[in-house]
């Protein structure tokens, strides 16, 4: 009987059977699977979460094709509401292995709301920065920020009577797709665990839910690392809210991110798992990547210390690190967050 067909037998399993299927997922993800790829430890839980690919990766060592159920729901306000339901079928007997559900919906405040800014009346771009004093005050288009550089009194009605922060996301169409998908992702890795019986090895996609959570819909109890930082998110300029007030766009994390795997790729010799973390970068989400960065962390300081074990004979060791001013720092010293997704950096 082939290792891949223990959940599809007849009868109950053996407890050398059982072991051995907890086996093949154990050496799955020592051989395989990713840490930060896969699957990831978000701060403030103890087992490990199993990302979207992870669950691919499960079902596709267990020969399981999945089939999905959608129901959609239309509420007041143009939201929308979608609920899943996968059907996990063994690839050669078609038996029904398992089922797991999700839903999601436009009404969770990451989609629901958006983080307003300042718009100029000129060129309609939330490009608008306060004046320094000494420069005679009023309000800017900053052009650095792709501006068009018109200058506003202090009590220009047009720039104050603006509402700023978080306001209803007036193109909640534009989330249809995107909580559709996390529907399907949430009932995938549901019925997958369910299937695998990995509830005691996994966790489900809490990452999906921690933005929630910091907007004040749920409570999570934040690790020490984690302290002082507002990832309040929004769905219009895509921003991450740090300590210092800043928006950091996808865009920004996702440079961070590649920034710490170029700073990996030379701490470390195998570059086998520097290649799956870039491709999996491209496709992945906003949440999958702050994990990514997360795990980036670690794995660094890891990398780090054992270079330093290495050196410690000769009288000085260089580290590699990066120099643009919200990045990863390379160089050894106390982890805290500043950057793009708490980012590296050494006192």
């Amino acid at each position: 009987m082939s290792d891949n067909a223990l959940m599809v037998q007849g009868g109950e399993l053996t407890i050398p059977e059982m072991k051995a299927q907890i086996d093949k997922i154990q050496q799955l993800m020592r051989d395989i699977m990713a840490d930060g790829i896969h699957y990831g430890v978000i701060p403030g839980t103890t087992k490990p979460t199993l990302y979207k690919a992870g669950a691919e990766k499960l079902g596709f060592v267990f020969r399981l094709r999945p089939e999905f159920d959608i129901t959609r729901e239309d509420m007041t306000g143009g939201h929308r509401e979608y609920e899943v339901v996968c059907k996990l079928y063994h690839m050669s007997t078609g038996a029904e292995i398992a089922q797991g559900v999700g839903n999601c919906s436009t009404m969770e405040s990451k989609y629901r709301y958006r983080q307003a800014k300042r718009v100029c009346p000129a060129c309609e771009q939330e490009t608008i920065i306060k004046g320094k004093k000494e420069y005679g005050g009023g309000w800017i288009c900053f052009k650095k920020k792709g501006g068009c550089g018109m200058k506003y009194a202090d009590d220009d009605s047009k720039i104050i009577g603006q509402k700023i922060g978080q306001v209803e996301n007036a193109d909640i169409a534009d989330c249809y797709n995107t909580v559709k998908k996390m529907a399907k992702k949430r009932a995938h890795v549901d019925s997958v665990i369910t299937a695998c019986a990995a509830s005691d090895i996994f966790t489900q996609d809490v990452e999906d839910f921690k933005s929630n959570s910091e907007n004040g819909n749920q409570s999570t109890k934040e690790s020490e690392d984690n302290k002082g930082v507002d990832r309040k998110t929004d769905q219009n300029t895509k921003g991450k809210k740090t300590d210092n007030g800043r928006h950091y766009t996808d865009k920004e994390i996702k440079a961070d991110c590649r920034r710490g795997i170029a700073m990996l790729s030379k701490l470390l010799k195998d570059k086998t798992e520097i290649g799956q973390m870039i491709d999996h970068l491209e496709t992945s989400n906003r949440e999958d990547t702050i994990t990514m960065i997360e795990a980036l962390k670690g794995k660094i300081a890891a990398a780090q210390e054992a270079q330093k074990a290495m050196d410690a004979n000769k009288p000085t060791s260089t580290q590699p690190s990066f120099n643009d001013e919200d990045s990863l720092k390379g160089t050894p010293g106390e982890v805290h967050r500043t950057g793009p997704a708490g980012a590296i950096r050494a006192d």
